[in-house]
């Protein structure tokens, strides 16, 4: 083999060797991207990190930033069903991503339907709670969104000022396609069409909708379940999930007029002599004759029920605009539960207005959701 032969061979060796190490090691070159986490927990008050189990969540969060996010990230599509939609930073961003080309579908409940004038003005479709054959004053009380039908976005907070800067609020997030469609079934029931126009002749909203949706499924390696009021026996996965409580269960809600979920944690109670309950009410229906505040005051010293001490950050007092549980939450190993949504423990929560539950068995979702917990439970009175 000649001199220059044998150099053109080496070079060759020399650079097929280069080329596997680049596409082989390309993180040597490129830095590979991390993956966004599958999901989200965002409060909007002060959180207890002493009641982390590991990973301490973040508290005082700006949501109508983070939802802002989240609209302004979506690639081709946004289904927004919120009962009311008036912050200002939430309605650029829709009407940004409605400008990129965004597909932008939008149900709100009637009593809030000239917020979303704005809106209605640059052309995006918008369907309110009115639409439908038989209409019943009820709420569309729903606060979630679809995105990319992979993203969904759901809790207790209203796109609203006071939502953001005043009433105590939780939202929980959740990259999956299967729930996704879950969620977009319930939307396209309420908007009456599978297109970017609604139809209001087949719309369905409160008593007229069905059960029509899959309610188990697996998210980041748990189970986790959705169910939609009032079709769906919302109240029965909540007594369900009191049934399992061992050791605690904590809750903070707005409204709480129930007597069967009340009942249920009484003989919950009286079954386990290491179970206890500590629960914080809104003060505002607290005070109402029919909570259930008054009676879970005389169940003894196993039991606290509390009223809050929500102010915003001039101090005026807001709202507990919360609607979760959480179950033996202190006892990782006894399978704890966490119950969040848009629903509250009222008539009107499971038998007429538009809502949506999530039972997840998630144990940091539900640490996450302790820390906020103990922060709003240890200043209520």
């Amino acid at each position: 083999m000649s001199g220059r032969r044998f150099l053109h061979t080496v070079y060759s060796i020399i650079s097929i060797g280069l080329l596997l190490i680049f596409f082989q090691c390309d993180y040597l070159v490129y830095p590979k991207k991390e993956k966004e986490p599958v999901w989200h927990i965002y409060f909007n008050k002060s959180v207890d990190n002493a009641f982390s189990n590991g990973t301490e969540i973040t508290g005082n969060v700006r949501i109508d930033l983070k939802l802002s996010d989240r609209i302004l990230a979506a690639e081709s599509s946004i289904d927004f069903c919120f009962y009311n939609i008036e912050s200002d930073t939430v309605i650029g961003a829709i009407k940004k991503a409605y400008n990129n080309r965004i597909r932008v579908r939008v149900i709100t409940d009637d009593k809030y339907l000239d917020k979303v004038t704005p809106l209605l003005t640059l052309g995006i479709p918008v369907i309110s709670d009115s639409a439908g054959g038989i209409y019943i004053s009820k709420d569309m009380h729903n606060k979630f969104a679809v995105f990319d039908k992979e993203w969904v976005w759901t809790g207790s907070y209203n796109a609203t000022e006071n939502g953001t800067f005043g009433n105590a609020n939780n939202v929980i997030e959740f990259s999956s396609a299967e729930i996704a469609t879950a969620f977009t079934v319930e939307f396209e029931e309420m908007w009456g069409s599978p297109i970017n126009l609604p139809n209001e002749e087949l719309a369905k909203f409160h008593t007229q909708k069905s059960d029509n949706i899959n309610h188990l499924f697996e998210l980041d390696g748990y189970p986790i379940e959705i169910y939609m009021s009032p079709s769906d026996l919302t109240k029965d996965a909540i007594l369900s999930a009191i049934a399992t409580a061992d050791y605690e269960i904590y809750f903070c809600i707005f409204s709480f007029t129930d007597d069967s979920i009340s009942a249920a944690m009484e003989m919950q109670l009286s079954d386990f002599p290491d179970l206890t309950i500590m629960g914080l009410f809104d003060e505002t229906q607290a005070g109402s004759q029919y909570s259930e505040f008054h009676k879970m005051e005389t169940w003894g010293d196993r039991v606290v029920v509390r009223v809050d001490a929500v102010t915003d950050t001039a101090g005026i007092k807001k709202f507990l605009h919360h609607k979760y549980l959480l179950i033996d939450a202190e006892h990782p190993h006894s399978d704890p539960v966490l119950i969040t949504g848009s629903t509250n423990w009222s008539n009107n929560g499971f038998s007429y207005n538009d809502e949506n539950l999530i039972v997840s068995y998630h144990p940091d979702m539900v640490n996450s959701y302790l820390q906020e917990f103990m922060a709003r439970f240890e200043e209520g009175e």
